[in-house]
C-alpha cells in the first residue's frame, strides 16, 4: 500500500519548483562533475589527509551546487 498522495504524485505537484539557478542541462558537462564531487566526498569521509598548501585545490566553489536538470542551462566559465 503506498502513502498518500504517493501513487497520483499529489505530493510532487504541491511542491514548488527547484530552483534552476545552478541547474545544468549537459550530461556530457555533468558526468565528469559527478565524478569529481564523489571523489571529493571520498576523500572527506575517509579524512585523507591532503597538502594545506593546497588548500585552494580542495575547493570547488559553486561546482558543488550543479545539477542535472533538464530545464538547466548550459555550462559557463
Amino acid at each position: 500500500m503506498h502513502a498518500p498522495g504517493v501513487a497520483d504524485n499529489t505530493a510532487l505537484k504541491t511542491t514548488s519548483p527547484p530552483d534552476l539557478g545552478f541547474a545544468i542541462n549537459d550530461q556530457t558537462f555533468y558526468a565528469p562533475l559527478q565524478r569529481l564531487k564523489d571523489l571529493r566526498n571520498f576523500l572527506y569521509q575517509e579524512a585523507v589527509p591532503l597538502d594545506p598548501n593546497g588548500a585552494a585545490a580542495q575547493e570547488m566553489g559553486n561546482l558543488i551546487a550543479l545539477y542535472l536538470h533538464p530545464d538547466g542551462r548550459t555550462p559557463t566559465v
